[in-house]
């Protein structure tokens, strides 16, 4: 899936900007999720890198739903029952149901999806290709942590946090201090003596 991926990159203009666009929609990890129910608009999900047939997550409760609650602790029972005794474990009664297809990853940004080995295979390759030096994705990656930062914090005089303002010394008089009104009328005193 690595080599897909990376072919894809190194095809051409169209490959890059593709692989870029998903790098774009699905990372930071935050940006994605196990995709909860089809889009109405999409008959078959596909993972986009591999070509798997990928389920959202109602159709998987619906599959066990269908299998019935009996069938599935029945199952749950004798696969307890072979990992002590070390026979083989039976086989799922999901397994059938779902007909080799995982759980598809959405994003808002995109209307591709992408199975759970692509995705990782995906972060695989932005992290190596990253620190081989990659230019482009290292502008990438950047350009959209800038664009995902939380705004800074403003303080209670609608200044950044970080903002250093100094301010203004306040003027001293001698008055402040009664030491220095002392000073100030013993200097005064002796100049009125001369």
């Amino acid at each position: 899936m690595y080599s897909a991926i990376e072919k894809n990159y190194q095809s051409g203009e169209k490959g890059k900007n593709f692989i870029t666009h998903l790098l774009r929609s699905f990372f930071p990890p935050d940006k994605v999720n196990f995709v909860f129910e089809k889009p109405s608009n999409v008959t078959e999900m596909y993972c986009c890198i591999s070509g798997k047939k990928l389920i959202s997550k109602i159709e998987v409760l619906a599959a066990h739903n269908a299998i019935g609650p009996e069938v599935f602790v029945k199952h749950l029972q004798e696969s307890f029952k072979a990992s002590t005794e070390g026979s083989p474990s039976p086989e799922n009664p999901m397994k059938e149901k779902l007909a080799g297809r995982t759980l598809a990853i959405g994003c808002e940004k995109s209307t591709k999806f992408l199975c759970q080995e692509a995705w990782e295979e995906l972060a695989n390759f932005m992290t190596t290709e990253v620190l081989k030096g990659n230019k482009h994705l290292n502008w990438v990656i950047s350009s959209e942590r800038t664009k995902n930062a939380p705004p800074k914090p403003m303080n209670n005089n609608n200044k950044k946090e970080d903002e250093y303002v100094p301010e203004k010394p306040k003027k001293l008089t001698f008055g402040d201090l009664g030491v220095l009104q002392g000073l100030k009328n013993k200097l005064e005193s002796e100049e009125k003596i001369k």
